[in-house]
């Protein structure tokens, strides 16, 4: 039942935050799932919905603004950002300089200071959106040059891998990156949240340095 699973997942948060030192974030992933069993979740203790199609998101939104946070987490392409920006409250996944202007371009018009994460693709994959490595510090130099977007921190999607274990690297590099830009001073920039780890490593993302995991199958699937 969804009851049991989220309770399981939030102790199991619990004890990482204790083992760790520190608060973990749990963004529920609800893509492909109804609204009955989105509220259900919210009535068990989620806080914050993550969505990753703006269709979807929008179509949403309405329903859950002002109960939950929302959080958008796929590819988000800069002709739905007038959209999307009157309801987010996270945008993780920013991946070019041309979306982070178009992002401060829509908050100004809301006089609204945006909060995002940069995505980073630290795997090097073609077939996934981020900045490489060496890409993040313009990143950061431009957004320092826009005052209605706070960069929070970085966001990764790990390479898809049957064991958790063959993707723990990425997950270190991104974690070592997320530190290094947390010593260094950006305006705009307030490295707080290191968003990796889905429903089948999170527990190994949070190993290495993740505090805030995006969880959906778990929580959602259908029950047996």
């Amino acid at each position: 039942m969804m009851k049991e699973r989220l309770e399981r997942l939030y102790q199991g948060l619990e004890e990482k935050e204790k083992e760790y030192g520190r608060k973990i974030h749990l963004v529920a992933v609800t893509k492909h799932y109804d609204l009955d069993r989105i509220d259900q979740s919210i009535e068990y203790g989620v806080k914050a919905i993550g969505e990753n199609r703006a269709q979807e998101f929008l179509e949403k939104a309405d329903h859950l603004k002002d109960r939950v946070e929302l959080h958008f987490i796929g590819h988000l392409q800069r002709n739905k950002v007038r959209q999307i920006v009157p309801y987010v409250d996270l945008i993780h996944s920013v991946d070019s300089i041309r979306l982070l202007k178009e992002i401060q371009k829509q908050a100004e018009s809301l006089d609204k200071i945006q909060e995002l994460l940069i995505q980073v693709n630290i795997a090097k994959e073609e077939q996934k959106y981020g900045f490489m490595v060496d890409e993040v510090e313009e990143a950061m130099v431009e957004a320092s040059k826009l005052p209605n977007i706070r960069v929070k921190g970085l966001m990764m999607m790990a390479p898809f891998a049957d064991n958790p274990e063959d993707v723990r690297l990425f997950f270190r590099e991104t974690s070592e990156l997320f530190d290094l830009y947390k010593e260094k001073h950006y305006n705009n920039v307030d490295m707080e949240f290191l968003s990796m780890g889905m429903s089948g490593d999170y527990e190994v993302a949070i190993e290495e340095g993740s505090n805030m995991v995006r969880i959906g199958s778990y929580i959602y699937k259908e029950e047996e």
